[in-house]
């Protein structure tokens, strides 16, 4: 049975949305003092690209990089995050404010 989810999940294209999803909440549990001001836009082959809102944020993700990278990779079971993108987001989607 622990096989078989697997090979369903791809064979429907779902993996990699399984695989984003659980980045996602790794990212959330990770950086408390960035969360609502930071999001995970996509995760795709190793990548995990990271919005935020500004540049002095950007500059304070920049600098945790090494940090977050272990952090986040330490939350997750199987799938690695091999590097960190960030990205200044003028505005958070209003499906994706928590606040």
């Amino acid at each position: 049975m622990g096989e078989l989810l697997p090979a369903v999940l791809k064979k429907y294209g779902l993996k990699s949305e399984l695989e984003e999803s659980q980045v996602f909440i790794a990212w959330e549990g990770i950086g408390k003092r960035l969360v609502g001001r930071t999001w995970p836009l996509r995760f795709r082959k190793g990548r995990l690209t990271v919005a935020v809102e500004s540049s002095p944020q950007l500059m304070e993700c920049v600098m945790m990089k090494e940090e977050l990278l272990a952090g986040l990779n330490r939350g997750l079971k199987e799938q690695q995050v091999e590097r960190l993108i960030f990205k200044i987001a003028a505005k958070r989607n209003s499906w994706d404010n928590k606040e």
